[in-house]
């Protein structure tokens, strides 16, 4: 199993999006031990990683919505996506006890956290700040009456 620790280089100079991505990559950390421990962690562990990944892909939601990304974007399908794999692994873990996909995803959340990171999050955090837009700016604001240029495109 490969392991993701929080460094620098997955920094985006974004405190609120930086804390919460720390955050993650603790609790995938805690998953990861969990998965090693046969100590009857697993279940929280995994619970605790979708459901900070849902809190974390609603923030971002609220951010790209308030700046006036298109409802459907590429950002938003992938954290869709994601979920949609957290939560099919919840069921199974306690369905069937399915520890190895919980591993194969606990694997795979590793390996497209930091790419994901990297493109699509480092461009929402690049728009933020071409745009003047603060995340506490958002929580009462009313979305801009139009939508940015680029905000339905997959773009890197």
């Amino acid at each position: 199993m490969s392991t993701l620790a929080w460094s620098e280089s997955l920094a985006l100079q974004q405190p609120q999006m930086d804390t919460t991505h720390h955050e993650f990559v603790d609790l995938l950390g805690t998953l990861e031990s969990a998965l090693d421990a046969d100590d009857g962690s697993l279940d929280a562990a995994l619970d605790a990683v979708v459901e900070h990944t849902e809190a974390h892909f609603a923030q971002e939601e609220h951010w790209m919505l308030g700046m006036g990304f298109a409802p459907q974007n590429c950002h938003s399908y992938q954290h869709a996506q994601v979920l949609k794999a957290m939560h099919e692994v919840q069921d199974r873990l306690r369905d069937d006890g399915d520890v190895a996909l919980v591993r194969q995803l606990a694997d795979e959340l590793v390996e497209w956290f930091p790419a994901h990171s990297r493109s699509m999050d480092a461009n929402l955090a690049q728009c933020m700040v071409s745009m003047g837009y603060l995340p506490a700016d958002a929580l009462d604001a009313p979305p801009p009456p139009r939508p940015v240029a680029a905000a339905g495109a997959c773009a890197a």
